[in-house]
């Protein structure tokens, strides 16, 4: 097998391909670090923005806590109320019946 000998020329257009191939990596290098850095800032964003959704949510959960407290005190207020008509329904009853029984006795 024999060597083979490159003259000047062909080392020198060698070279200067590998030059280009190194500087096309290192533009792809730059384009990706680029992209990862835009990336990590919208990573960045978007932990912040969850910040804000979870301040939110707690706050909205508060606000229910209250309103089904409220709720809770309606209910019993409403129970209440029931039973107090009710009670004043069967004193209606008994009313009537006191007049009706007044009203026989005078005609007795």
């Amino acid at each position: 097998m024999t060597k083979k000998e490159f003259t000047v020329r062909e080392v020198i257009v060698l070279l200067e391909k590998m030059q280009d191939g190194i500087k096309v990596i290192g533009e792809q290098f730059l384009g990706i670090k680029k992209t990862m850095v835009s990336m990590q800032q919208g990573i960045a964003d978007l932990k912040e923005g969850m910040i804000d959704v979870r301040v939110e949510l707690n706050q909205v959960k508060g606000r229910l806590d209250k309103t089904n407290n409220r709720l809770d005190n309606i209910e019993g207020e409403l129970y209440h109320i029931k039973y107090s008509l009710q009670q004043k329904t069967d004193q209606e009853d008994v009313d009537k019946i006191d007049k009706r029984v007044t009203v026989l006795e005078r005609k007795i």
